[in-house]
């Protein structure tokens, strides 16, 4: 995350006033990883680099207003957008909570009322199947984000890939029966002011949301004369979503500790380094190994002479203190002991905000049920997404106006 952090401290420098502009005419290409162990591997390192940039900017704001020479206004702005970006750090670090309790409100209050129940009577049964197959995915998940890596695991990630899309198509085509259900089919409905939405509050509270999220994505989209990918990417968009909650972020977390690239042949051995092959030998008997060796004295002497200058130079220590006298064991233990603390903290987190929603003599408090219609829990998610989307909008606006 050098880049995000080397953009906060270039506005953030003492006795300066330095902005940062953004380029419509740049172009940028990425290395797009094609198999889901490369995938889940970049992204690990994209999402631990993001989330620990975002907590030092967090960190760290108040040197915008202490030691820069920002104007006054544009100092109020920079607060502003680092409260946006503290909540949606928080929606970050609860999004695995999150995405199950609305998976569970939602679903659970369309096949609890046989009125709208899209299965014909046994939306109960499907929904429960879903739900321990849900839970027994996310488990899977941990258990292999924490042993082994994505290369040696590509049947159970995928295979977890493929039922969490399941998931998130139950959910899309329950919500597409509850919203067709709302329709109005009489000259009275039609005439009642939308009376028959706001009979079911749920219904119109996700109506609405949706209609503010997606419908800003594609107003954005033509503005920017770049829509093409709302239509051809959308629906994938939409069925990978929970992977990258429960899958991505899960394994991103569990891999604190790894500071690897991750990106596409990080794995592979370099090309440079001559392959070393192991055999019997001509006659049999022992295992010898078999190298390629520099022959001319010219290779040799500049061979000899690497050598040296790597022994001379000393390794450079990026720690300092105290850190830098442990064992090379003792940090890679202390890395470990970090990434345990993190995730033992972000997991009773979510455990604990879905044990407050989900036991009905505290979730009673607030109105919340599980087969309710009118949750407020839910209304507030989609409501909150739906005003972060019409933020990023307007910022993206401001572009097109901006110089």
């Amino acid at each position: 995350a050098e880049d995000r952090i080397l953009c906060f401290e270039l506005v953030s420098k003492r006795g300066q006033a330095w902005v940062l502009k953004y380029v419509r005419r740049a172009k940028a290409e990425t290395d797009v990883p094609d198999t889901v162990p490369e995938f889940i591997s970049q992204r690990r390192r994209w999402l631990n680099g993001s989330f620990f940039a975002g907590v030092h900017a967090l960190v760290n704001c108040h040197q915008i207003l202490t030691r820069s020479n920002h104007p006054l206004g544009r100092k109020f702005l920079f607060m502003f957008q680092s409260f946006y970006n503290l909540v949606n750090l928080l929606f970050n670090w609860f999004s695995l909570g999150n995405m199950y309790l609305i998976f569970v409100f939602l679903v659970g209050s369309v096949v609890n009322n046989p009125a709208t129940d899209p299965f014909g009577g046994y939306g109960r049964v499907v929904f429960i199947a879903m739900r321990q197959l849900y839970l027994y995915a996310l488990l899977l998940v941990f258990l292999s984000s924490l042993g082994n890596r994505p290369q040696g695991s590509k049947a159970l990630y995928l295979g977890c890939f493929v039922l969490f899309a399941a998931i998130m198509g139950l959910l899309l085509y329950i919500t597409a029966c509850s919203l067709i259900q709302t329709i109005p089919r009489t000259e009275e409905q039609w005439a009642a002011d939308f009376s028959s939405v706001s009979q079911g509050p749920i219904v119109m509270n996700l109506l609405l949301s949706l209609g503010c999220t997606y419908g800003v994505y594609f107003l954005a989209s033509f503005l920017f004369l770049d829509p093409w990918h709302m239509f051809t990417s959308m629906v994938q968009y939409w069925l990978l979503m929970p992977s990258f909650i429960n899958i991505l972020m899960v394994y991103a977390f569990c891999n604190i500790h790894d500071v690897s690239w991750g990106t596409k042949g990080d794995n592979n051995i370099p090309a440079d380094v001559a392959p070393i092959i192991a055999n019997t030998g001509p006659t049999g008997g022992n295992p010898v190994c078999i190298t390629d060796l520099p022959t001319n004295q010219s290779d040799i002497d500049d061979l000899y002479e690497k050598l040296l200058q790597d022994l001379s130079t000393k390794p450079i220590n990026s720690f300092g203190g105290w850190f830098s006298k442990r064992a090379p064991a003792s940090r890679e233990d202390f890395f470990k002991l970090f990434r345990t603390r993190v995730v033992l903290a972000w997991l009773s987190s979510n455990a604990l905000l879905i044990m407050v929603m989900t036991t009905p003599e505290i979730a009673g408090l607030i109105g919340v049920s599980e087969e309710s219609a009118n949750n407020p829990y839910v209304v507030v998610i989609l409501w909150s997404v739906a005003v972060l989307s019409i933020l990023r909008f307007i910022g993206s606006c401001i572009y097109l106006v901006l110089p």
